[in-house]
């Protein structure tokens, strides 16, 4: 942000890029002037949720193959980088900066997403001050499958952040 000289963002994550935009609106509550954290956890569910440890061990085990990641897409990441992902994933607690996200707050969750259970949403929501949560009856895939049920309330948020109106 610094090297283009820009101030403030919308910041938005999905799945492990929420964590990461969570920490950057905690340490740095100036510059960001909204946060969207879609299928986002404070810290790792698998640590105690039955089903979501399976849903983890589930993912490890598919992502370890290399023609699955091929199909992810067009620039697939090695199988040795997803695993260091995935464990900086599984190790991640993020839980003591949410009282310091200053910035309005939209969380959308699936509420069939066995590895980001809904508890995770409702943990942020309680944890971030005034935070919206908006809750869709999908799986954690569901901003590729269905986009709209992401972006629709992403530029309703953003518009009444900016302070303007949808047309």
């Amino acid at each position: 942000m610094d090297a283009h000289d820009i101030r403030q963002v919308h910041l938005l994550g999905i799945s492990m890029g929420s964590r990461i935009a969570l920490v950057v609106a905690a340490k740095n509550p100036e510059r960001v002037k909204s946060l969207i954290l879609k299928v986002d956890a404070a810290r790792s569910p698998s640590t105690d949720d039955p089903q979501a440890a399976r849903a983890y061990e589930r993912l490890w085990t598919a992502m370890t193959e290399p023609e699955i990641l091929k199909a992810m897409a067009p620039y697939p990441p090695t199988v040795a980088s997803f695993l260091r992902l995935f464990e900086a994933l599984k190790e991640f607690d993020g839980s003591d900066l949410l009282k310091k996200i200053t910035a309005p707050t939209l969380i959308v969750n699936g509420t069939k997403d066995p590895s980001t259970p809904v508890q995770c949403a409702e943990e942020l929501f309680q944890g971030i001050t005034g935070a919206k949560m908006i809750l869709v009856e999908e799986d954690h895939m569901f901003s590729r499958t269905k986009p709209d049920l992401l972006l629709t309330p992403v530029l309703e948020f953003l518009a009444v952040v900016d302070g303007r109106s949808l047309v």
